[in-house]
């Protein structure tokens, strides 16, 4: 016996994962979210080689990839932070119960 056996049945790991979160995004919309803004950052750096510090806009360019750069770090952190969350929701009603856990009431005295 698992611990997915004692959610209501109907209610997946998905459904348990996504009432823990309270409406906040999941993992794989971090990640779309990271790796979009990661091209941009790549056009962005690519641009700022093509440049030289001479240029007016170098400063500019440098300015936008540094905060490109933090804002890649943060989605990568929030994506990180929620899959851990998912996967520790999945390993925990995946794992077997102790015999203990589940019929030890049935022995106790009134």
């Amino acid at each position: 016996m698992n611990v997915a056996n004692e959610i209501s049945p109907g209610v997946t790991p998905d459904a348990v994962i996504e009432e823990f979160l309270e409406g906040e995004p999941r993992a794989e919309f971090w990640r779309e979210l990271r790796e979009s803004l990661q091209e941009r950052l790549s056009s962005a750096v690519e641009n700022l080689g093509q440049i030289t510090p001479e240029h007016p806009d170098y400063k500019a360019q440098e300015t936008r990839v540094a905060e490109l750069r933090q804002q890649v770090r943060a989605l990568a952190t929030e994506e990180a932070v929620t899959e851990f969350v998912e996967d520790s929701i999945r390993r925990t009603l995946n794992r077997p119960l102790r015999f203990g856990a589940v019929y030890m009431d049935e022995f106790d005295e009134d």
